[in-house]
């Protein structure tokens, strides 16, 4: 079991990336370009989007809320699933985890592999009660949400 997509996976996955890459294969979008990203509107990128004949109209995600509704938030996506526990998967995830070099929390394997201007996206499966992903009270100097700078 991959904890991380590969390298290469990575790759083929974005094969259409114009950009370079950071060492663990995702796209390193240039910093200009996510600074000129926060005078776009939504329908701006979507409009675009449509035009290059990407799908993505297909997908949608509702019930968004805004928790800072005076920043725009923009970034190159990391996104991570956590599954809520269950003793049989997580001792599973947990030793492949081992395995391949993962420290700390589950939590953390995202969060460590996180560069300036990430936007970290976790699929949480609706959990709400004790589903938060992290917290203020990490030492890790990364834990703040990349993207929300002003």
């Amino acid at each position: 079991m991959r904890i991380v997509n590969s390298r290469e996976s990575v790759i083929e996955l974005t094969r259409m990336n114009p950009f370079g890459r950071f060492p663990d294969g995702r796209p390193r979008v240039p910093e200009e370009f996510i600074k000129r990203m926060k005078t776009v509107t939504t329908e701006e990128a979507w409009g675009v989007l449509r035009k290059q004949g990407y799908g993505l109209h297909l997908q949608f995600e509702g019930k968004w809320f805004q928790t800072h509704p005076d920043r725009v938030l923009v970034g190159r996506a990391v996104t991570a699933m956590m599954v809520p526990k269950r003793p049989d998967l997580n001792d599973l995830v947990e030793e492949a985890g081992r395995e391949q070099g993962c420290v700390g929390g589950q939590n953390s394997w995202v969060i460590d592999v996180l560069q300036p201007g990430d936007v970290m996206v976790v699929d949480l499966f609706g959990k709400l009660k004790n589903g938060t992903f992290l917290g203020d009270n990490s030492p890790r100097p990364c834990v703040h949400v990349q993207g929300l700078e002003q």
